[in-house]
């Protein structure tokens, strides 16, 4: 079995990879995604400070979450909100741990709704850049004693990439919604679903995404085509566009599928209306198997499900065998646009 140091250098490396094309949110998302899919969390979540207000800002989180961080305030002063782990680790520049949520005094603010869903232990990590604290990565997990000496100095080393990483995610452009147009919508799909377009060409799957776009979802496409020419064509000037290839290019994602699968799940976690285009499923299951490709994607189904956000998969009808394009039609909604 991998080991956590493993682990997390092949997480920071992916991340650190993909952080340049992301704005600062969405890297967040993107941290938080990691920590819980890869590194095995029950939920991790990133505070930032407000100036001035001693408070902590969540912005964004992963995992088992059940509105816990709407139910909670959390500060980094020394009052009875900022002795917890997040204000602590923010106040001393130190990681902080709590091993036992369930019985220390200091814990007594969160303890009832972190013990709802099933924390039984948690850490936080400062994020420290230029010797200013920026906030805290706050890692919960379902076991008491989950945090060693070995497991929070690997943590600590993975907080302090991400710190580095917002860093330059803070020098980015936000998601920006493309221009909305005054003609009426042609073809409206159902939030929190995810569709299969069988068709030979890809066209019709990019026309409904751009017309979605068009209408104010916001859009992640992940092609196998050139983005230049996916731009030439449709109307996706401020869409985030990543080029499905091995060659080495800006722009591009591999068909790792952790890496796929982090971009995804971070996208639709801090986009408002996520619409996510994932052109090019028969290149992936050629490279990783048909198997653990079905896997991915009934994974990446329920990203879009909890984010009320909306999936299409274009496939050529001949590229599968009948038993595994069942198995994919099964999974996903058909679409037929006549």
């Amino acid at each position: 079995m991998q080991g956590l140091r493993a682990k997390v250098d092949e997480l920071t490396s992916t991340i650190g990879r993909l952080s340049s094309f992301l704005d600062l949110k969405w890297m967040l998302g993107l941290i938080c995604e990691g920590t819980v899919e890869r590194l095995g969390y029950r939920m991790a979540w990133i505070g930032l400070i407000e100036e001035g207000s001693f408070e902590v800002k969540p912005l964004a989180q992963a995992g088992f979450e059940k509105g816990y961080l709407q139910s909670i305030k959390v500060r980094y002063d020394d009052s009875p909100l900022g002795r917890g782990p997040t204000g602590t680790a923010i106040r001393t520049g130190k990681p902080a741990i709590q091993n036992h949520i369930d019985s220390d005094l200091q814990y007594a603010p969160w303890r009832e709704e972190a013990l709802k869903r099933g924390y039984k232990s948690s850490a936080a990590f400062p994020l420290i850049v230029d010797n200013k604290v920026l906030g805290a990565l706050n890692v919960y997990s379902e076991r008491p004693e989950a945090f060693g000496l070995e497991e929070i100095q690997t943590l600590r080393a993975y907080a302090g990439q991400a710190a580095f990483l917002i860093r330059r995610a803070l020098l980015t452009q936000g998601m920006m919604p493309e221009i909305v147009e005054e003609k009426a919508q042609k073809y409206e799909l159902e939030p929190s679903e995810c569709y299969i377009v069988l068709e030979e060409q890809r066209d019709r799957a990019f026309r409904l995404f751009e017309e979605h776009v068009q209408h104010g979802w916001q859009g992640l496409c992940i092609t196998r085509e050139n983005p230049r020419k996916v731009r030439e064509l449709y109307a996706l000037s401020n869409t985030q566009i990543f080029w499905l290839t091995d060659f080495n290019v800006r722009g591009r994602v591999t068909e790792n599928l952790l890496e796929l699968s982090l971009l995804i799940a971070g996208f639709v976690n801090v986009a408002k209306n996520p619409i996510v285009l994932l052109d090019g499923v028969e290149y992936l299951a050629s490279r990783n198997g048909f198997e653990a490709t079905y896997r991915f994607i009934q994974t990446k189904r329920d990203n879009i499900a909890a984010a009320d956000g909306i999936m299409i998969i274009p496939v050529h009808p001949e590229a599968f065998p009948t038993q595994q394009l069942a198995l994919l039609k099964g999974e996903l909604k058909q679409l037929t646009i006549i």
